[in-house]
């Protein structure tokens, strides 16, 4: 094929696919429906204007087997071999397969049908109109008239990087309005000149809001396609199991950001794995065939979320052979009177199954507990609802989108973290605490429940000096948690930005987010802040505010790094150490910061504007060789290791594979921690 043809392809390769998609839906319609000779028609039609895409697009062998299986559909034949057939057409289309085993994979599906006679005349109506990959290679065609709609294939990539410079432009600007407002604020008033600079930046707040909002909904996706190819998956693993299966699609045009499907992928093919292998009964070893099972596969909107379910009308959970299971692990007593639903949230539980052997399907009783940190990680929740010999469904909630979201902002200390709206049932004053006298175990009434409260600086252990203030009242993974927080900002509309690596595992930040006047906001991850709750109400005692920190901070580090995230996670865990902290943004800042007066220690990153950390390191070392210098970059290579050496560093640390502890025994070698100096004896 030459270049100009694999181009094409590329280019039409998604075009080609959904077309497939197309005729396997239709065909899986036709199969058990009182309308399927239209459906089958229909289906004809599509793979006859595939075959001509084919032609078009060089590729002779998938545009053959097309051929072959339209005289094949033409004489009724069997709707599981034709199946088989587009599965072999997904192969010959996936990316990077060679053209010669496409060609070959193509020929093998081809023989297998067999060589039929064509169609008879007047079974199959095509349109005279281009198809639209046609119509898409050829800028000559002109829209069909009535209509003013046309297509594009555009890289997903492209979208992303739009999304981001939007976001930074929103961002940029609404630094500019806040910065324009307080200098008009400052200036003469009520000349007409300031009105209409004002009238002005609103007209492009509205254009920038707008923009951000059309751009992102170019990352929506719809669902269909991805249980189209969860039923291939089913069918597939029924097939090796022997076992006879239905799968049907519900879908209804719901649409997910592709991030969110690309996230859920694992769960929901863990999922139809154990709704074949666990809910669906196996053919009899003499052959005979069992009555089959059904799985129903479907996706709907529900307010701001989205309900994914894999359901099966099979065998069904027993609660009481769970109860049996945990007895077996030592948790009878505790789950003795536990009901239905305690029972089924065991399943959940990381090691828990009551399988005693491992199939090539099921595991060792980690598939669901993954599949519950996945989507939770998402802000989403997990249930189960079953009935012996009726049947399980698993119902996964997610939000709509985890992009541009609206979140309660709260501050803690000098930082502002936000949860997700979706999760936040109450914002409750001071005056609505319950604070008995003893004052060991403050808690909240929230409808017909009474909720510990747990201050949310002790749990995520945040430095803060203020008072909490007010409580909220949040629900995370089904439950209810109370927390108390200094102050509530408010609730606004966040256009998220995925956190650096490094945050996640250690602080539970999931992503950031800038608010019009440039604060940064750190948004917690739910599954992160749910464990961290979870701990501290099971705590012994919970006061409404944290301790302030004590203790006298005596060495100073000076931090220069023009990631925000960075400087606030370096920040949060030198504080907690006891060390007082200055931030810079990049080496000119920190020079000018260091001629006002020295630190103790300076924490530096590689890559800064105006000034990197090799240039702010030799101008250091060029007038002070005591002042210990410390790198911590993403550039690991060996030729930065040496050039760090050479200008007199005294550690070289990588934020790949970060951890606090790593820092902190590093600074520890050249400035002892306060708690240290005082075990010291004089």
């Amino acid at each position: 094929m030459s270049a100009d043809r694999d181009a094409l392809l590329e280019r039409f390769r998604a075009g080609l696919l959904a077309r497939i998609e197309r005729i396997d839906g239709l065909l899986e319609q036709a199969g058990g429906n009182g309308s399927g000779d239209e459906l089958r028609k229909e289906a004809l039609g599509e793979l006859h204007t595939l075959k001509g895409e084919g032609r078009m697009l060089g590729l002779g062998s998938l545009a053959d087997v097309a051929h072959s299986l339209e005289s094949f559909l033409g004489h009724d034949g069997a709707n599981a071999d034709a199946l088989r057939t587009l599965d072999a057409m997904r192969k010959a289309l996936s990316p990077g397969v060679e053209r010669e085993i496409a060609d070959t994979v193509l020929e093998a599906a081809r023989l297998e049908l067999g060589e039929l006679p064509e169609p008879a005349e007047g079974a199959l109506e095509v349109s005279a109109e281009p198809a639209p990959l046609e119509a898409e290679a050829s800028a000559a065609v002109e829209p069909k008239a009535g209509t003013n709609r046309r297509y594009v294939q555009v890289d997903a990539a492209v979208v992303d990087d739009l999304c981001e410079r939007l976001a930074e432009l929103s961002a940029l600007y609404g630094k500019l309005r806040g910065r324009t407002l307080g200098l008009l604020s400052t200036t003469a008033g009520g000349s007409r000149a300031n009105a209409e600079l004002v009238e002005d930046l609103a007209r492009v707040s509205n254009v920038v809001s707008d923009s951000t909002t059309r751009a992102w909904s170019l990352r929506l996706v719809r669902v269909e396609p991805v249980l189209r190819e969860l039923r291939r998956h089913a069918r597939s693993l029924a097939a090796d199991a022997n076992k006879s299966i239905h799968v049907e699609i519900e879908a209804r045009g719901v649409e997910l950001e592709r991030n969110v499907l690309d996230t859920l992928w694992d769960s929901l093919l863990h999922l139809v794995q154990n709704a074949v292998d666990h809910g669906l009964e196996a053919d009899s070893a003499s052959g005979e065939r069992s009555t089959g099972g059904t799985i129903t596969l479907s996706a709907q909107a529900a307010g701001p979320n989205v309900v994914l379910c894999v359901e099966d009308n099979g065998r069904g959970i027993d609660p009481e052979r769970l109860r049996a299971t945990a007895r077996r692990s030592g948790r009878g007593a505790e789950l003795a009177h536990a009901s239905e639903q305690e029972l089924f949230e065991l399943l959940f539980d990381h090691g828990f199954s009551t399988r005693t052997e491992v199939s090539t399907l099921s595991g060792r009783g980690v598939g669901l507990a993954v599949v519950r940190r996945q989507v939770e990680g998402l802000g989403g929740q997990v249930r189960v609802e079953s009935k012996v010999g009726q049947g399980t469904r698993f119902l996964l909630t997610v939000p709509f989108t985890v992009t541009k979201e609206r979140s309660l902002i709260v501050a803690v200390g000098a930082a502002l973290y936000a949860f997700p709206a979706r999760s936040v049932r109450a914002v409750l004053g001071s005056h609505e605490l319950v604070r008995p006298k003893d004052e060991r175990r403050p808690t909240v009434r929230y409808g017909d429940r009474t909720l510990p409260l747990v201050s949310l600086a002790r749990a995520l252990d945040l430095p803060s000096d203020a008072p909490d203030t007010s409580a909220i009242v949040v629900e995370l993974g089904g439950r209810p948690f109370a927390l108390t927080v200094p102050l509530v900002v408010g609730d606004l509309e966040l256009i998220r930005r995925p956190a650096e690596a490094l945050l996640g595992s250690l602080t539970g930040i999931a992503a950031t987010a800038l608010l019009d006047d440039g604060r940064l906001v750190m948004m917690l991850d739910v599954a992160f802040l749910q464990r961290a709750l979870r701990e501290a109400s099971q705590g012994s005692a919970a006061s409404p505010s944290p301790t302030p920190r004590q203790g006298p901070r005596r060495r100073r580090v000076l931090i220069a790094d023009d990631s925000p995230v960075v400087t606030q996670l370096m920040q949060e865990i030198l504080v907690s150490a006891g060390y007082l902290v200055e931030v810079t943004k990049d080496g000119s800042e920190a020079l000018a910061a260091i001629r006002v007066s020295e630190p103790d220690l300076v924490l530096s990153d590689l890559e800064m504007p105006r000034m990197g950390g090799f240039e702010l390191l030799a101008e250091i070392r060029s007038k002070n060789q005591r002042l210990p210098f410390i790198l911590l970059t993403t550039r690991g290579s060996a030729e930065d290791r040496r050039r760090a050496s050479e200008l007199g560093a005294n550690a070289y640390l990588l934020k790949t594979g970060f951890k606090s502890d790593a820092l902190l025994d590093l600074v520890r070698r050249f400035l002892p921690s306060p708690a240290t100096e005082h075990a010291s004896p004089p």
